[in-house]
């Protein structure tokens, strides 16, 4: 199944946050993009994603489902071995958890003042596995819960970082493609 080619860059960064995520989405449903290129790009999507709340002019809020982003980005930069994109993560999320406008309870929000050794705590990805396992279970308004983030159902990171090898999704040597590449280049250029 053919997909669109990679959409245009626009002037507004939540369009192209948009924009990319559902390019990304139609790709890997058509069986056309590897987890690697998935995840490259929808960094760069998270990186439009916060220009909504961090520039004034946009008048966005950081919401809980916004930090589990960073937060889900951060570890599966880690599962798949992308050094420079888990650093920048985690300083975004670092840097953002001030920033959280929505207070109410939530088991990501409610570990927020741990800080940076949240990045690689254990006891959250097993709590994260088990969120995952029983997701169909949960209660709509105790989310977000880790398929709301990238890579959504399609991976765990929280199980590869517990168990390396046990989510062949993360295998190593994966390639950014062709078509993937060239939109990365003016995703980057963007910035």
């Amino acid at each position: 199944m053919p997909t669109k080619p990679p959409p245009a860059l626009e002037a507004h960064p939540g369009i192209n946050a948009s924009h990319i995520t559902w390019y990304v989405t139609d790709r890997l449903k058509a069986g056309t993009i590897n987890l690697y290129s998935a995840y490259l790009l929808m960094h760069e999507a998270l990186r439009f994603e916060r220009l909504l709340y961090l520039q004034s002019g946009w008048k966005q809020k950081l919401e809980i489902s916004g930090l589990m982003d960073l937060y889900y980005d951060h570890i599966t930069a880690k599962a798949l071995g992308c050094t420079v994109e888990a650093d920048e993560s985690a300083a975004w999320f670092l840097a953002d958890i001030p920033l959280l406008q929505e207070k109410r309870k939530h088991f990501l929000a409610d570990r927020l003042a741990e800080g940076k050794s949240l990045l690689a705590d254990a006891a959250l990805h097993r709590l994260l596995a088990d969120l995952r396992r029983r997701y169909d279970s949960l209660p709509d308004a105790q989310g977000p819960y880790p398929q709301g983030s990238f890579p959504f159902h399609l991976a765990a990171p929280e199980l590869e970082l517990l168990q390396p090898g046990s989510q062949p999704a993360f295998a190593p040597g994966q390639e950014l493609d062709a078509e993937s590449a060239d939109f990365y280049v003016q995703l980057q250029l963007a910035h």
